[in-house]
């Protein structure tokens, strides 16, 4: 951010500047740090600023740091260029927040915005006064996610739109939340994708599948993704997709899908391995897992949860979302195999993965465990 400016006087030619800069945002309530950004300004300046405007009836406070637009008396539009360096200005800071919270969840992933990755920890240290967790940046910010996405596609910022999609997924992904934003944002994402490179649009269609509870739609995307990454000659985005079919496959529970997932998961972690990719490689050994303990295969489950939780600590940068998977699937293997004491160990362990991520849902999850164990 460039050097940061005052807030003008109220009545200002300047101050009618600023009213048309922040009408470029399109949520339905403007935050500080949306504010600072577009203004230019630091997060106490662009505080002020606001709480001044709601006392002169610009704006609406509506609690929590949130400000809706009244625009009366409009103050008119941007001239063009002026209007267009503020839309890539606001995408651009979505795009950062939302990588940093990404790579805070799930350090070192696959990406299609390593760049955006790499900036984000930049962006960590630069905002660390207002930066809160992943849980609540998102739901303070679910109109700027939405409204930067709309922008995105307005303005045809096609790749800008995947990138922030992506990350959002990885986010909603390591919360093991499903929300009303991937619901609106994710349709535009696949609109935008088409008009780019076919491991572009994979990547979407893997995003979209892995929110979707509907398990035919999960499939349709997840084969989408496969024959995406088999255009693009994307060998390690192939098998990547080939887990998420797979996954969608044990869904149904038929000892014929479990079957078929079993050996695409089998084939997949060898290729992956074969890669590096040791992320995409635990994945498939824990659903591999899953499936032996669907089948009725104890031993062979926690050979696979085991597996998976050595390949996640082998990561140059532990992954403490999916380390915390990994446990929690071997405590639920253990209590159904009425072996309380390893049980309540992995639960224990996986809940401090949890808490250390933070994924709030997850760790929910093995705490009603761990009570449920020591009743």
């Amino acid at each position: 951010m460039s050097e940061a400016h005052p807030p003008q006087p109220p009545g200002s030619h300047a101050q009618s500047r600023e009213l048309r800069l922040l009408a470029v945002y399109p949520g339905p309530a403007l935050t500080v740090d949306v504010a600072a950004v577009l203004l230019n300004t630091t997060y106490a300046q662009a505080k002020t600023l606001l709480q001044e405007w709601a006392r002169s009836g610009l704006l609406t406070d509506r609690g929590r740091g949130r400000y809706a637009h009244r625009l009366a008396p409009d103050p008119g539009p941007l001239p063009h260029g002026e209007y267009h360096r503020a839309v890539e200005v606001l995408l651009h800071y979505v795009r950062l927040r939302l990588a940093a919270a990404a790579d805070r969840l799930s350090p070192g992933r696959y990406t299609l915005d390593r760049e955006g990755a790499l900036l984000a920890q930049t962006a960590q240290s630069t905002f660390a006064t207002w930066w809160p967790g992943p849980v609540r940046w998102l739901c303070d910010h679910e109109g700027a996610l939405v409204g930067a996405a709309r922008l995105a596609l307005r303005h045809s910022r096609h790749r800008v739109l995947c990138q922030i999609t992506d990350h959002l997924g990885a986010v909603l992904h390591a919360l093991d939340e499903g929300t009303a934003i991937a619901d609106r944002v994710y349709p535009w994402a696949l609109e935008a994708a088409t008009e780019e490179a076919p491991a572009v649009l994979a990547l979407m269609h893997q995003r979209v599948g892995s929110q979707s509870t509907d398990r035919h739609q999960a499939l349709h995307h997840a084969a989408a993704a496969v024959h995406h990454y088999a255009v693009a000659d994307d060998d390690r985005g192939l098998q990547s997709a080939v887990v998420d079919t797979a996954t969608a496959l044990i869904r149904s529970g038929t000892a014929r899908d479990l079957t078929h997932a079993q050996d695409m998961l089998t084939e997949a972690e060898t290729d992956l391995h074969r890669f590096g990719d040791r992320r995409g490689a635990a994945l498939a050994a824990l659903e591999s897992g899953k499936v032996h303990a669907a089948l009725g295969d104890p031993a062979r489950a926690l050979d696979c949860f085991q597996r998976a939780q050595t390949l996640v600590q082998g990561l140059a940068v532990v992954d403490d979302h999916q380390l915390g998977r990994c446990l929690l699937a071997q405590a639920l293997l253990h209590r159904a195999q009425t072996r309380p004491a390893p049980a309540r160990r992995a639960a224990r362990a996986a809940l401090d993965r949890f808490e250390a991520a933070p994924a709030p849902r997850l760790a929910q999850t093995a705490r009603a465990l761990l009570t449920d164990l020591d009743r």
